[in-house]
């Protein structure tokens, strides 16, 4: 499915995008150029209000400019 429109997917309980076949892939990206931004977000409250979990891989991040993490807390 191509938009040439936005699209918004919303649900009020748990929800999941799975890709179920063996050697696939699921991309997210932003594309085009200029200012975009891909944003994750969590409102939540717990100690993994964000969590990235790869089972059996590791875990690439590239930029290629700089990488800023902040925390409040320890």
């Amino acid at each position: 499915m191509d938009a040439q429109a936005g699209i918004s997917i919303d649900a009020a309980t748990d929800s999941n995008l799975t890709v179920t076949g063996a050697d696939q892939d699921l991309d997210i990206a932003v594309s085009g150029g200029g200012s975009q931004e891909l944003r994750i977000a969590s409102a939540g409250t717990g100690p993994s209000a964000i969590h990235l979990n790869a089972t059996a891989g590791g875990i690439n991040i590239d930029a290629g400019d700089m990488i800023d993490i902040d925390a409040a807390e320890d």
